[in-house]
């Protein structure tokens, strides 16, 4: 059985078109603003302190290949992601500085229209998508506002003790100074820091696609399969670190 609607079209009734479950209206809560209490007296404390913040440049040019063959790009998503910044404290010239070592990717939504037929200068095919990820790597050389709190390198001492005849093997008549062969002292120290981090402040892409691989069926009709892209990307980094601030009362407001 089909039941014809007002607008001429007809429909099975078991067929679920979509319907609205439940609608309704909230009404608003009052509440009280509350002024957030703090301390008043200096203080110190252990917040991320900003070492440097870089725009970086990054070239890119990728090869793509699609599924099928198409007649043309209908638009292309594209979303930067970063799966490693790692900073390495350098000196040059006597001056401290930084190596940023960067990785991620581009993630690519690619959305064209395939030619599946082609006759007398038409072309038929489906809006099909392609998601591809174009990876990057880099590093880049930073120079620091604040400089990083880094941490000593382990230290190693050993002292040695005189000879006064302690051992079992010194005779109490025989009078030996210098070095005590059988006992000696060590001491290790190791000094611990955060390590810095990065965020991802923004990223802006200037492009241009160039169709590659062009195929001539017997029709003339120009279809293409690969998709070359020439990429410019700018990532904009934050560097932190937690380290301890002191922070006083004329400062503070």
């Amino acid at each position: 059985m089909e039941i014809e609607n007002k607008s001429g079209y007809c429909c099975k009734p078991d067929i679920n078109c979509g319907k609205v479950l439940d609608s309704k209206t909230l009404s608003m809560c009052d509440g009280v603003d509350i002024d957030p209490e703090g301390i008043e007296d200096e203080l110190v404390a252990k917040i991320p302190v900003v070492l440097a913040e870089k725009d970086i440049q990054i070239d890119i040019e990728a090869d793509i290949k699609l599924k099928e063959k198409y007649y043309e790009i209908k638009r292309i998503y594209k979303d930067v992601y970063l799966t490693q910044c790692k900073l390495v404290p350098v000196e040059m010239d006597n001056e401290p500085v930084g190596k940023l070592f960067i990785e991620g990717y581009v993630r690519e939504n690619i959305e064209y229209a395939s030619a599946e037929c082609v006759k007398d200068g038409v072309v038929s095919g489906d809006i099909r998508h392609t998601t591809v990820k174009v990876p990057f790597s880099c590093v880049t050389q930073i120079d620091y506002d604040t400089l990083p709190d880094m941490p000593n390198k382990k230290q190693k001492e050993e002292y040695d003790f005189t000879c006064q005849c302690p051992c079992d093997q010194c005779k109490c008549d025989d009078i030996k100074l210098g070095k005590l062969d059988c006992e000696n002292y060590m001491q290790s120290i190791t000094d611990f820091a955060e390590k810095p981090f990065c965020e991802l402040e923004g990223t802006r892409i200037y492009e241009i696609d160039i169709q590659q691989k062009r195929c001539r069926d017997e029709y003339g009709a120009k279809v293409y399969d690969r998709l070359k892209e020439k990429l410019v990307v700018y990532v904009t980094v934050k560097v932190l670190q937690n380290q301890q601030v002191r922070i006083n009362k004329e400062i503070n407001g």
